[in-house]
């Protein structure tokens, strides 16, 4: 019975790579669809600290979808002040992760969007398409845990 245990522990490292070119390829249409070049940056962070360790805190679905969500609020908020950028980037990741670990819901790559939002998506409906891009390729890394999780058994 160890034997099977053993061998999906030597392919975990394939199975991690390969689930996260995947969420990162799927991160890419969704974002080249919704204009978002970007967005493949956090989502391919996002996968690797998943599929990584899926039994993590930081890979829970709750902290995951919590701390996109903190992140994305915190760079649209960041986005409309009448700052610098290089303030308003500091004041929104500050904000943003003083949330999340309140929350306890700590998953870093999302602190990506916080950036993103400031620098690259313009106030407005890209805000909302932006979001809703996030989303849909952050689902896609949490099916690929799901997946993983029925493949590999808990330690």
């Amino acid at each position: 019975m160890s034997t099977p245990v053993r061998l999906q522990e030597r392919a975990l490292p394939a199975i991690t790579a390969a689930g996260g070119a995947l969420a990162t390829l799927g991160a890419w249409q969704i974002g080249a669809l919704a204009g978002f070049p970007a967005l493949p940056a956090p989502v391919a962070a996002a996968a690797l600290v998943v599929l990584a360790a899926p039994h993590a805190p930081a890979a829970r679905p709750r902290a995951v979808v919590l701390a996109h969500l903190v992140c994305l609020i915190a760079g649209g908020v960041g986005a409309q002040l009448p700052l610098d950028a290089s303030l308003a980037i500091a004041l929104a990741v500050a904000s943003a992760a003083v949330t999340m670990l309140m929350a306890r819901a700590v998953h870093a790559p999302a602190i990506a969007h916080t950036v993103i939002m400031i620098v690259a998506v313009a106030p407005g409906i890209a805000t909302l398409r932006y979001a809703a891009a996030t989303f849909a390729a952050v689902g896609v890394v949490l099916a690929l845990r799901a997946a993983l999780l029925r493949m590999v058994p808990a330690p």
